[in-house]
């Protein structure tokens, strides 16, 4: 028998800009991995877009359907926020 795996996260998706630049790029399937590079954040004058994948499951009409959850950051509080509440939420 098949383990579900619907709402786990899949993949992490981390972006820093500054000044409307992007200047980091970070893409993982590893939790722990994706939080040290958030913990690596420069946060002068920058700006994190998050973005966390599930795993795909099945919707109303029996479709396959991706869902994600995601959030631009402008302090390390709302990147705290958003990854604790991205993970717990489905979890």
């Amino acid at each position: 028998m098949k383990k579900d795996i619907s709402g786990t996260p899949s993949s992490f998706v981390l972006r820093v800009y500054r000044k409307g630049k992007r200047v980091q790029r970070y893409d993982t399937g590893k939790y722990l991995r994706f939080l040290h590079h958030t913990r690596l954040i420069k946060w002068q004058d920058a700006s994190v877009y998050v973005k966390v994948n599930y795993h795909k499951e099945l919707n109303r009409e029996g479709r396959m359907v991706s869902m994600h959850n995601d959030m631009t950051c402008t302090t390390p509080t709302d990147l705290k926020w958003a990854v604790k509440t991205f993970i717990t939420e489905y979890a």
